[in-house]
């Protein structure tokens, strides 16, 4: 019997209030859901955005040894090769690339023919049924499907039902995958294990994975590490772990579900970035393990070994601009500010009333004032801000960066390198000193023709969020 029920899971918005409409001062934010009272905002004018299908797509390929299978038309899965490019590592990913009649007349034995195929071609672990809007006009029994061909081939065939449309927030995605994979792929028996530790991965760079596990193997433990850059074996072997620490706060449903049904407890105790974030998250980890006297001994020595680098201060004045969701905005903002910078204004895709406890506690900690910007997916909004605030420094993900240094803004991709532990300190710190150099090259770049229109640039920044009425 599985150890989540299925297949209902309500959507951010209704499970945790989430938003990705706001822009204006993060003591309205964060006063307004302590309250509750914190009104939901729509957009007149969404530019683009990514779906729930995008973001369980994004997650599940991570997973080695498996097969992600997009059942729905072509370009359904067409980011499936940027993924990979950019990516690297994980499963293999196909669709059953449905045409207009099967999208109406249904496709169950199109999709059959596929899982039989992918694990007769791949022999894969296991295989996931990522569904899209049409399987929603076709209704397709994907479960069955599924049902019968897992108990055939045996291997878990995993339905993951998103449809793009029931949420505006795209990482509600994430909270279906991890919610299939908990209902699926955890077993109902107890393997104890006690000197082991869950490490709780999603979209980290492959990199910053194999520097968590190097950090929890200093306190003579063992990582287990999933749903990234594990299999389904990870998966079985977590039941019996003394701990599960979840890295970005999409896989707090599985390590919830390990929690509330085997009884491994679960911290969440953010991101490793920067010295003092890495120190304090190997010592919660610790502290949790009763493993104190080990993560002091690794503390002072790495910390001793980057001294020189904190008393230069190399981003001393630097103004930065940071884009990410809300764990990882925060973590690279102490980063900067450790070394000498200063934060002059965050974008964050979505916030809900868990990630809010995070910004209230660095907004109070760092005394911020300036406006927070909730959006996924809106270029202009942040454009316009940036040329209001014109920061020294962007940092954000793949796209947006490139198109910050497109309109003339030094900025780094914080996708493309890593960002956790100690290793990670001097390059990142090193990289963001180093962004001056960027500026004739950006000079040149934004020297093509205009993206936008004066006329629209001009407005506020806000022009297009209303609050919702009734």
């Amino acid at each position: 019997m599985p150890i989540t029920p299925f297949k209902s899971l309500p959507i951010r918005e209704r499970r945790s209030g989430a938003i990705n409409a706001y822009y204006g001062p993060l003591a309205t934010l964060v006063e307004g859901f302590r309250s509750g009272e914190f009104a939901q905002r729509i957009r007149t004018l969404s530019q683009s955005n990514d779906d729930d299908i995008l973001s369980a797509l994004r997650l599940l390929r991570t997973i080695d040894g498996t097969v992600t299978i997009v059942h729905g038309a072509r370009g359904c899965a067409a980011a499936a090769p940027f993924l990979a490019a950019t990516d690297g590592g994980g499963g293999e990913v196909v669709s059953t690339d449905l045409s207009e009649d099967q999208s109406i007349m249904g496709a169950e034995e199109i999709l059959r023919a596929a899982i039989q195929e992918s694990y007769e071609y791949f022999n894969p672990q296991a295989v996931f049924v990522v569904t899209t809007p049409i399987v929603a006009i076709n209704n397709d029994d994907v479960q069955s499907v599924a049902a019968e061909l897992g108990a055939e081939l045996n291997i878990p065939v995993v339905p993951v039902y998103t449809d793009g449309f029931k949420s505006k927030i795209g990482a509600n995605g994430y909270d279906i995958a991890f919610h299939a994979l908990a209902h699926y792929l955890i077993p109902r028996a107890q393997e104890t294990r006690k000197e082991q530790v869950n490490l709780i991965t999603s979209v980290e760079h492959l990199e910053d994975v194999r520097r968590v596990a190097d950090l929890v193997s200093t306190l003579r433990v063992v990582p287990n590490v999933f749903p990234r850059s594990g299999g389904v074996a990870n998966f079985a072997r977590s039941t019996g772990s003394a701990l599960s620490v979840v890295l970005r706060s999409e896989g707090r449903i599985l390590g919830e579900a390990l929690e509330r049904e085997k009884k491994v407890p679960l911290r969440d105790l953010g991101l490793p970035i920067g010295l003092f974030g890495t120190s304090r998250w190997l010592r919660g980890v610790a502290i949790a393990l009763d493993r104190s006297r080990e993560a002091e001994r690794v503390v002072l020595d790495r910390e001793n070994d980057l001294t020189s680098l904190r008393k230069e201060r190399p981003l001393e004045g630097r103004r930065v601009h940071i884009s990410a969701e809300v764990a990882l905005a925060v973590g690279l903002s102490d980063l900067v500010e450790e070394f000498g910078g200063r934060i002059v204004g965050l974008s964050l895709p979505t916030v809900d009333k868990d990630s809010v406890l995070i910004l209230e506690k660095a907004y109070r900690d760092h005394g911020w004032d300036f406006p927070v910007h909730v959006a996924d997916g809106q270029p202009f909004e942040q454009l316009n801000i940036l040329r209001r605030t014109p920061p020294d420094l962007y940092l954000g993900g793949w796209g947006e960066a490139s198109q910050v240094a497109r309109e003339g803004f030094p900025s780094l991709c914080h996708d493309a390198f890593p960002l956790y532990g100690y290793e990670a300190v001097e390059g990142l710190v090193r990289r963001m000193a180093g962004a001056e150099r960027q500026r004739a090259f950006v000079r040149r770049l934004s020297g093509g023709p205009a993206i936008y229109s004066e006329s629209w640039l001009g407005k506020p920044t806000n022009w297009y969020i209303k609050q919702e009425v009734g």
